[in-house]
């Protein structure tokens, strides 16, 4: 099929983006869901921005951090099957520092770790529409599918692979699990929004 041209400018705008999931991430063949689940985030983000009037500065922040937002996927699921779950926040950490030794700003890297369970304390703290956006995002992109929050929580909770992740968050959240306290979190950014 033939790309409309406002993609094909897109994909051109962000090319050396999409490039490092590739290359870097190593988002390809058995992980190419993962690239596809990127490149969906940063088309809603691309609409999210002029919902919310970002300015470009925000816009570039945003999109660019929801294109690399799992570019370290492999590696922390690699780590976290061999090593245990307590990898997925060790390997996080290693992935915002590596962006910005590969070159992308403190603030990209930053707003790629506003996604998922481990940025539940800092998104709760947060007053930044770029951060709550890209929270949100991620909370509702299941795959290369836009689903509602709740829908994505439901998903999240109802795969064997999760259940040990998120029960560890009740020693976190006083008896909650990880996924109740995301469900809270952005279903309040989206009223608040």
């Amino acid at each position: 099929k033939m790309k409309n041209k406002a993609l094909q400018k897109f994909e051109k705008t962000y090319n050396p983006e999409f490039s490092f999931l590739k290359e870097k991430g190593k988002l390809v063949d058995d992980w190419s869901n993962v690239y596809d689940h990127c490149y969906t985030e940063a088309l809603v983000a691309d609409v999210c921005v002029d919902i919310f009037k970002l300015n470009k500065f925000q816009r570039n922040n945003l999109v660019t951090a929801a294109i690399l937002h799992d570019w370290y996927k492999r590696v922390e699921r690699e780590s976290a099957n061999k090593f245990g779950i307590s990898q997925y926040e060790e390997k996080e950490k290693e992935s915002e520092k590596l962006l910005v030794e590969y070159g992308y700003s403190p603030r990209v890297a930053y707003i790629t770790s506003c996604v998922g369970h481990l940025s539940l304390q800092k998104i709760t703290e947060s007053n930044d529409i770029v951060e709550m956006l890209m929270h949100v995002i991620d909370g509702m992109t299941h795959g290369n599918k836009l689903v509602s929050l709740n829908e994505r929580m439901d998903q999240l909770e109802a795969a064997p692979r999760y259940k040990q992740l998120n029960e560890s968050g009740r020693a976190v959240w006083n008896g909650r699990t990880f996924f109740e306290v995301q469900r809270e979190v952005g279903n309040g950014i989206i009223n608040g929004l």
